[in-house]
């Protein structure tokens, strides 16, 4: 993103695998509860360019990153 453009974050808990790849990336933006799902504990709790990365490796693709307010992607 560019020009102080926030990102938004989606999960699907019910499609994580509980790898904790996402964690690795950006602990302050997500973590896995006790069953091993992903939840959002701070959509802007790591720079952007490691929530991305946290996005990018997940292998289950239970994240999705979007331009936060309708922005053109």
């Amino acid at each position: 993103m560019t020009g102080g453009e926030r990102l938004s974050l989606s999960v699907t808990p019910e499609t994580c695998a509980g790898t904790g790849v996402c964690t690795f990336y950006a602990a302050g933006t997500f973590e896995l509860d006790d069953d091993g799902r992903v939840s959002i504990v701070d959509e802007h709790g790591d720079p952007d360019d490691d929530i991305r990365n946290a996005v990018e490796a997940c292998p289950t693709r239970s994240l999705r990153l979007g331009p936060s307010g309708g922005g053109r992607p």
